[in-house]
This record gives C-alpha cells, structure tokens and sequence, in this order.
C-alpha cells in the first residue's frame, strides 16, 4: 500500500511586484491539469492528487485563458475542483520565472491541508508552463487587498511518501528557536502509524521533545495527553492539569506553547483546526489569550528568517474581542526588492486575518500612501470607513496601527490621515501625532 501525503510550505504575506504578462508559447503537449482526488487512491500510482490530461490544441493559449478554463472544474465524478467553486480569476502576471495568479477573495476561505491541496494543484499546473519555476497564488479582497499569499516551486512540494514503503511515516513537529521568539520545523520519520492515530503520535512525540540542536521544547513541564480526537477537522487536545498549571508567564512563550501544537497537528490530514482542553473542559484563556475557538495553522510564526530573500522579522500588535490593549505578534514577512519596510510592514498589518485568539480591526483596509521623516511616519487612507463604531473599536484601531509601526526601528511617532488632513474619530475626536504608552499592552 502506498500512502500520498501533501505538505506546501512557504508563505509571503505580501507585495505584487510583477511585470505584464508576456505572450505565452503554445503549452507544452500533453498538458495536465492537476485536481483534487475525490477519494485517496491507495491502489495505484495517483494519490491525494491527480493529473487530468486535457487537449488544449496547438494554437497559442493565453495564460489567462489557462487558468479560466482550469477553474471550469475537471468534469469527472472522481475528480474535484481543489479551490471554492465561485472561486475566479482577477488577473495572471509573469516576472521573470514567477507567475502570479489573482484569484478572488472565495480562495482566502481555504485553511489548512485543503489549503496547501489547492496551492500545490494549481502550482503543478502552472509549473508546466515553459520558463516558470515559481508559482505564487493570491486571494484579493476589495482594493486590491491581499487576503491569502502562498509561492509555490517544485522544491517546495512534496507529493509521494514513500516512507511507508519501507514502514515509515514523516512528520513534521514544530519546536520553539534558541530565542524564544519563532518555531522551527523538525522531520520525524517514525514506524508507520495508522492515519486516525497521527494526531495522538503528534502530541506525544512534542511532549518528548525536540531531537535536533538548536530546537526546545514548547510544552509545559509535566503536560500529558489525556485524550485526543477528529471531527469534522478539528482536532479537541485534552491535556492533563499540568498544560494550564505550568503555562508560560510570558506572552511569547505562550503563543509558541500554542502554535507548536497547533502547527504541527494541523500538517496532519483531516485536521485543519485544534481545540484546547484540560482534563475534560474547553479552555476559555491561557495566560494572556483567548483560547475558547478553534487555532488554525499559522506559517508566519514559522522561522528562521531568511533575510537574503527579503524576509522581515516584524511584529503585529493585535487586541483580543471587545478590548482595546494591544498584544505583540512577531511574524515572518517577505518584501519585494525595492520595498520600504513600513510600506510592506504596513501591507502584512492590514492583510493579517482574525485568528487564534485576536483580532485585527484594520483587516481589509486600504492604505493610500505611507511616508516616514526624521522618525514621523504618516499613514494616509482615503477614508476610514472600516473603523468600527464603538468606542472600543475606534481605539484599538489606533492603538494597532500605531503599536505596529513603531516597532521599526526607524519610526517612534505616527501621524493617520485622511486623503491628506488630519484623521478625525466620531468618538477619539481628532488623532494627533501618537506614540504608544505603556498602558496600551495587555502584558508588559
């Protein structure tokens, strides 16, 4: 029996530094379209993932037209689409070997291994293409918001395990870096495990430790697994008394505490979020987060950061449900050649989703320009009609935006305003220049 495993890695948040599309050679004969198996073929040579040839003649075929005739589905009952059916096209650019993929914001709804399905679908589809190696495909909002950013190349798949041929199954286990502030992902080949155990083998083997050097353990000193169990996606973790008890007192060990878990079940099949409890009861808080919903996958806590292709180690200040005080985030971001940091800082704020306990009251909005001198940094916005009403809502905008941009090292004072005056709240009044005091942090 052969047993066909996906796991996409790579996230750029965001920047679309691309050139037009260039004229595209007839593709290569046959081409293949690659769709989402109905059912896991266990039984022959095709997996989680399958090819589907298609006769697209020997006339030049535009990428666009492409890609509009991929997402028209496969049209085989043993065949799905990968990505949501209203899911369209916005827009297909090259830049050199990358070729840039528009989808529309449906795409962002994916999460999990059905997100990493459908990238590594549409990534092996274009990879056909003549001169592409990378492929990098975004969900856009409104305003040309990005929503979700993947780049995808061939070294970045990995389709066919053979390690159950030889009685073996990888996994990938997420530990805390020597500084405390990113995981790092450490391969485990392990004695073949039915599937509907993984989860458990998963936790257990993160309660063990980390093997390499330079990776620590993230999970509190005397945690064990009581129980462990999949339904409809969502992993329930229920540990024993010693996770809550012995939880970490500081804010960043915390979030690493929960992503090592979350991260590294959420990489198994089947599981595309995971729930917290402790001996039999749904936490509502660990030490600073709220953690009464489901966690989803979060590749941007993912290290090291790799400074040679652009990434930036910055860090989002987000606010808990209903409340204003401010909670630190270090995530990993790329930015095109020729970005200023504050304007792809300022992208990765306003594109960074709700989630895992926090909430980003500037997802979605749609900054016009952002300028920094001798320390000032003002952000300009056409209007700022996503802030919300109350009070509460009003401050936490600020405070996230300001909080965020003075973590440059460059910027110690910001400036909102609005197609050039100054910003004006119905409930703040009018926002002069601000710099963030200390009774703005959940934690110090």
């Amino acid at each position: 029996m052969r047993k066909w495993i996906l796991w996409a890695l790579v996230l750029a948040l965001l920047c679309g530094c691309s050139a037009p599309a260039q004229p595209t050679p007839a593709p290569v004969q046959p081409f293949r379209f690659y769709y989402r198996a109905s059912q896991v073929r266990f039984d022959s040579d095709q997996g989680l993932i399958v090819p589907l040839t298609v006769d697209l003649g020997q006339n030049a075929v535009s990428e666009q037209e492409l890609l509009e005739r991929y997402l028209r589905g496969p049209g085989q009952e043993d065949l799905l689409l990968p990505c949501p059916k209203a899911t369209r096209l916005q827009s297909v650019e090259r830049s050199g070997f990358t070729i840039t993929v528009n989808l529309t914001r449906e795409y962002a709804g994916l999460t999990g291994v059905d997100g990493s399905i459908a990238d590594a679908c549409l990534a092996m589809t274009l990879l056909q293409l003549e001169g592409i190696r990378a492929v990098r495909i975004r969900a856009m909002g409104d305003a040309d918001t990005v929503l979700r950013d993947n780049t995808l190349s061939e070294n970045d798949l990995l389709l066919f395990d053979s390690g159950e041929e030889s009685g073996n199954t990888e996994l990938t286990l997420y530990f805390a870096d020597s500084e405390g502030k990113y995981l790092l992902a450490e391969k485990r080949s392990i004695p073949y495990t039915e599937p509907q155990q993984l989860p458990e083998q998963v936790v257990e083997l993160m309660i063990a430790g980390p093997q390499s050097v330079g990776m620590y353990p993230t999970l509190p000193q005397g945690t064990d697994l009581l129980d462990i169990n999949v339904e409809n996606g969502v992993c329930a973790v229920d540990f024993n008394g010693d996770f809550y008890d012995n939880r970490p007192q500081e804010e960043r060990a915390e979030q690493l505490t929960l992503m090592s878990v979350v991260n590294s079940l959420c990489q198994v099949e089947g599981v595309d979020q995971v729930q917290f409890y402790v001996e039999g009861r749904r936490l509502r808080t660990y030490t600073y987060l709220d953690i009464s919903g489901p966690y989803v996958a979060d590749s941007a806590a993912v290290g090291p950061i790799r400074s040679d292709i652009g990434e930036l180690d910055v860090t989002l200040c987000l606010c808990a449900a209903g409340e204003s005080l401010l909670h630190r985030l270090p995530v990993r971001i790329r930015a095109c050649s020729g970005t200023a940091a504050e304007e792809a800082l300022l992208l990765a704020l306003v594109s960074y989703p709700s989630q895992n306990g926090l909430v980003n009251p500037l997802f979605g909005a749609s900054p016009s320009a952002v300028n920094v001198s001798d320390g000032l940094c003002t952000v300009d916005f056409s209007d700022l009609s996503f802030v919300g009403a109350s009070y509460n809502d009003q401050l936490a905008a600020v405070r996230s935006l300001v909080g965020t941009m003075v973590c440059l090292p460059n910027i110690n004072r910001v400036q909102i305003t609005v197609e050039g005056q100054q910003a004006v709240l119905p409930s703040l009044g009018k926002l002069g220049v601000l710099s963030p005091g200390e009774d703005w942090y959940a934690c110090q």
